[in-house]
């Protein structure tokens, strides 16, 4: 017996009969389901019936409302009751009304070290008018010694004959004083002439003066000349380098230092003048010194020649017991004396003028110099700048490498060169520019609102300050496209408001309060020139409604008659074709 398999009946014990399969059975048709195929198409008719209904109960278009379609396919808006204003706007950058402008100091003074008259280092020959002096007697002759009294002064060369030409001075150091040359008779001359300071050049040689002769001093034709004040100082004396500054933006007090200059060659320019004045007070009283000891010399000559004036005189007494020829020359002794005693006297007038002209060319010589003293000290202090009030600081524009930017520490500015405005950020203003066709419309202390483009949050009042008379041209603009200037001044002020920010204005043209106020797109015509109308919602549809404007600007419109508040005013032409 075989075994049944799983799933199959067991085969019949009769052999030769095949074994029976399992068959599958029909499926009963769903009557259900055939029914839920109706829902959708009764529910189609039904939807179907309910808008014809709705349709047909909706009332016809009133006869003036044009071919208005219905109200739900139109926007409409409310007329509300407030304030209009008509503006135009102003672009511009904030500025200071009230500021100073710190620039680069001009300075005074010789641009070649020192003046032609304050050249230090050469001489002032101070002849005795007794170098010419001899006294002869019967006896034997003698000579009064001269006496040249050399003086460091500020002239160029020297002033008397008998001396050679003073070194030119510089800056610093003074050139050597003409020598004196003594020869065996006693007789005084001048020399060569001094050789230069570091800053001046060498004198030439000069002409001895010797008593009844003269010869040729073996002086240097000229002497070697000195260093320029240009060589000596680099040429930086009067250059504008600024050394020290302070940060743009930053809050000064008058009187602080917020700039300084290199002055480290004004200072020595300063020290040498200060030595040069020194050096001429020493002058003066060397000077005056030996105007005294040439004085006491010459009154001392004028002595001498009376005495021996008196003593030809006695000699005449012994004529009647000399030889002819004896007397002869005592008489021509007596004639010298008396000759050489009258010049002397004669010489004390011209002598007080000398000295006079000469003590006046060296006190003249010393306020010189004085004064470039006082010039070297206001330079040097004109190099610190000082901020002249409170406020704020805000560098000037300069080009470097090519490009704009703002000035710095280390940079080259020239004389008269502003660099530097302290600002007070309490009288803060907006410069603009108006085109000249709208400038006829903004007035004097006309309202404005200022905003800020680095805080779009901050929105400040402004009130017109001041409108040019003259209109410029605009920018890159054409040259008949024409633009005035136009002030603003902020009526209330913030502390991020600094100048150079660029900014916009609205300033209010006109303006009206507690009025009936609609968009200007509900507001129609029929033609350009035609009367103004709008469509009003009303029960039985849209009714055209005539109205009167008042003040408009560019998105809303002042309604006088015609509309009240609360009512509704299609915002678009409720129609499918404008007739």
């Amino acid at each position: 017996m075989q075994p049944q398999k799983k799933g199959f009946p067991a085969p019949e014990d009769e052999p030769g009969q095949r074994p029976l399969l399992p068959q599958l059975a029909p499926a009963a048709p769903q009557r259900r389901r055939r029914r839920w195929l109706w829902a959708p198409v009764v529910l189609v008719v039904l939807v179907g019936a309910a808008a014809y209904y709705f349709l047909a109960r909706q009332p016809a278009p009133a006869p003036g409302a044009g071919k208005a379609g219905p109200t739900t396919q139109v926007r409409t808006v409310k007329v509300f009751t407030g304030g209009l204003e008509r503006t135009v706007r102003l672009t511009g950058t904030t500025a200071a009304d009230k500021y100073a402008s710190l620039i680069a100091p001009q300075l005074r003074g010789a641009r070649h070290g020192m003046s032609s008259a304050n050249v230090a280092g050469s001489t002032l020959t101070v002849p005795s008018s007794s170098s010419r002096t001899s006294s002869r007697s019967t006896s034997g002759s003698s000579s009064s010694s001269s006496t040249v009294a050399t003086v460091a002064s500020s002239t160029g060369a020297s002033d008397s004959s008998g001396s050679g030409g003073g070194g030119g001075g510089g800056e610093r150091g003074s050139g050597a004083s003409a020598s004196n040359l003594r020869d065996s008779g006693g007789r005084t001359g001048g020399s060569s002439g001094g050789g230069g300071g570091d800053h001046g050049g060498g004198g030439g040689g000069g002409r001895v003066s010797m008593g009844s002769g003269s010869r040729e001093a073996a002086g240097a034709p000229a002497g070697g000349g000195g260093r320029g004040p240009a060589q000596a100082m680099g040429g930086s004396e009067f250059s504008l380098v600024l050394q020290e500054l302070v940060q743009p933006g930053s809050r000064v007090k008058k009187g602080q230092v917020v700039a300084e200059f290199d002055r480290q060659y004004m200072l020595t320019r300063l020290d040498d003048y200060r030595a040069t004045v020194e050096q001429h007070e020493a002058g003066l009283r060397i000077l005056k010194a030996n105007l005294d000891v040439d004085n006491k010399a010459h009154a001392q000559s004028i002595l001498v020649a009376k005495a021996e004036l008196d003593k030809a005189r006695i000699d005449l007494k012994t004529l009647p017991v000399r030889a002819d020829i004896d007397s002869e020359r005592l008489k021509l002794a007596e004639e010298e004396a008396a000759a050489r005693y009258k010049q002397l006297l004669s010489e004390v007038k011209f002598k007080k003028i000398s000295q006079a002209a000469q003590w006046k060319i060296a006190e003249v010589n010393r306020d010189e110099s004085k004064i470039e003293l006082g010039r070297a000290e206001a330079n040097a202090d004109k190099m610190m700048v000082r901020a002249p009030m409170d406020g704020v600081t805000v560098m000037a524009q300069t080009i470097r490498s090519g490009e704009f930017g703002q000035i710095q520490q280390g940079d080259s500015v020239s004389a008269g060169q502003m660099f530097m405005r302290v600002v007070d950020p309490d009288s803060m203003t907006m410069n603009a520019s108006i085109n000249q066709v709208d400038s006829e419309m903004i007035r004097l202390g006309a309202r404005a609102k200022v905003r800020f483009d680095a805080y779009p949050e901050l929105e400040l009042p402004a009130h017109v300050y001041s409108i040019g008379a003259i209109p410029r041209q605009g920018g890159f603009r054409a040259n008949y496209v024409k633009e005035v200037a136009v002030v603003l001044k902020l009526d209330k002020l913030d502390p991020r408001v600094i100048p150079d920010l660029s900014v916009s204005a609205d300033v209010v043209l006109a303006s009206e309060e507690k009025a009936a106020i609609v968009p200007l797109a509900s507001i129609f015509r029929e033609e350009a020139a035609g009367k103004p109308f709008a469509f009003l919602k009303a029960p039985s549809g849209w009714e055209r409604r005539e109205v009167e404007l008042g003040l408009t600007n560019n998105v809303a419109a002042v309604i006088r008659t015609g509309l009240a508040p609360g009512e509704v005013v299609a915002a678009e032409w409720p129609a499918k074709e404008k007739k």
